[in-house]
């Protein structure tokens, strides 16, 4: 009877043995899903993470936060989370108030309106100079013309909003943003939207602790994406860009990316992403890679990028915000290790469009006879060299690049201050930004995963720039 007794015993704790390991295991199934299902390639992400290199799986490693102390004890690794966590943590203290949302349909205007101004008219006349001036941004080289085409014949509804916010124990007002769309989109602009909208446009301020804000921030809800261009083409701004700033105010013209592009536009208009003066680095870039002499080039776009992607990779990673601070972190180094694979994507794309089958061939230092190096030269009117390539090398690199720009536990990437007038002279800046490009350059794992990526990876045209999804 004893026996019988035991034996029951012994499979009924076995069953709850097996129950307690399927939850486990359906537990870290769903973790998975969560982190990878509103990304641009979910399945293919997920599979290639076997083939990453080596430093991404260590800085995508726990580390704990508390006392000073990582789980591998690794000081650089605990720099490096409390610098993540300083940007994580700025979210929750985005505090405003929408004091109006005026929805105005464009067509019903008259002459005389008030509104009339925020009208779209292309038309450079002199009696509409004033309409135009408005619109000046979108009216420019890095433009895409399609985009523009959609916005004059498509967008007529505005939806203009104020509010206010308190920073450094001051209340301000602005009455700046200005969101265009179509009337089949006008139903998406709804509360959730617009908060999402709103918490990164003050996310700097707060991260910064300023109260200066662009004069405009526009914003055109197109539908277009961005793709690559035929075969052996040039990049145009139609292929890659998104947005533009003058420095008084912004411009976004894409719905694809548009909250992270807002980050982006706002990097450059904070003036946080400049490290001195980069033309010696770009020319040996430039004299190192199979890229045309005399494309445009701006080296300090990567920096603006990854920063980018840093900030809105906190917003992500914030969704559910009853999580420990720990959990968070964790969740967050996983959604950076899915950009750092798209990215990875969409360079082997590009290469793959200008005909190369590694990124070996594509430095010129390594290109080989059979390579015609001039139809194979990458030509662009907008920096996909900048936006990707040296993204990619910087993104290899982050832990160096977020302990290099570490300035009082923020990331921020600002000129030096020196007496040295020669320009051809380098900064400590410049003089890492160099170390950390030749790094990746020479990194066999990069080379490798990018290579796999190049004949294994996605052959669909899309070239949007991170991974999640959230417009």
């Amino acid at each position: 009877m004893s026996n019988k007794i035991s034996k029951k015993l012994s499979r009924h704790k076995s069953k709850i043995k097996n129950k307690s390991k399927s939850k486990i295991k359906n537990n870290n199934t769903k973790k998975k899903k969560i982190l990878t299902k509103n990304i641009v390639y979910p399945v293919f992400t997920n599979k290639c993470k076997k083939h990453i290199p080596i430093n991404w799986k260590q800085f995508n490693s726990n580390g704990n936060t508390s006392n000073g102390n990582t789980s591998n004890g690794n000081t650089s690794n605990y720099k490096n989370n409390r610098l993540l966590l300083e940007i994580i943590e700025t979210i929750p203290k985005i505090k405003y108030i929408i004091l109006e949302k005026e929805v105005i349909n464009l067509k019903n205007l008259t002459y005389n309106d008030t509104n009339q101004e925020y009208a779209i008219i292309n038309d450079t006349n002199q009696n509409n100079q004033n309409i135009n001036s408005f619109h000046n941004l979108l009216f420019t080289r890095f433009s895409a013309q399609d985009v523009i085409n959609e916005v004059i014949n498509e967008h007529q509804f505005l939806i203009k909003v104020s509010f206010q916010f308190s920073i450094l124990n001051t209340l301000q007002k602005h009455y700046n943003l200005f969101i265009y769309c179509s009337k089949k989109d006008l139903h998406k602009i709804n509360k959730s939207f617009l908060n999402k909208i709103m918490s990164r446009i003050l996310f700097l301020n707060f991260y910064l602790e300023t109260t200066k804000l662009p004069n405009n921030i526009i914003l055109y809800y197109s539908n277009i994406k961005k793709t690559l261009p035929p075969k052996y083409q040039k990049f145009t701004t139609q292929n890659v860009n998104s947005a533009v700033t003058d420095f008084s105010n912004i411009t976004i013209y894409r719905k694809e990316e548009m909250l992270k592009s807002i980050l982006h536009e706002l990097i450059h208009f904070h003036k946080i992403d400049n490290p001195g003066n980069t033309n010696m680095l770009l020319k040996e870039l430039i004299s190192t890679h199979n890229v045309a002499s005399n494309n445009p080039y701006y080296l300090n776009e990567s920096i603006t990028e990854v920063l980018a992607t840093l900030f809105n990779t906190a917003f992500i990673s914030r969704q559910k915000s009853k999580l420990s601070l720990n959990t968070i972190l964790k969740h967050y180094k996983s959604i950076i290790l899915n950009e750092l694979i798209h990215n990875s994507i969409q360079v082997s794309k590009i290469l793959k469009n200008l005909g190369y089958n590694n990124l070996q061939s594509f430095y010129k230092l390594e290109t080989i006879n059979k390579i015609n190096q001039k139809s194979n030269l990458l030509h662009q009117e907008s920096d996909v060299f900048a936006y990707y390539i040296l993204k990619m090398y910087i993104l290899n690199q982050l832990p160096n690049f977020i302990n290099t720009f570490n300035i009082s536990n923020k990331i921020i990437v600002k000129k030096e201050d020196t007496n040295d007038t020669n320009d051809t002279n380098d900064t400590n800046n410049i003089s890492k930004l160099r170390s950390l490009f030749n790094q990746s350059i020479q990194d066999k794992d990069l080379h490798k995963f990018v290579n796999y990526l190049i004949k294994e990876g996605p052959n669909d045209r899309g070239l949007r720039m991170t991974a999640h999804i959230l417009e």
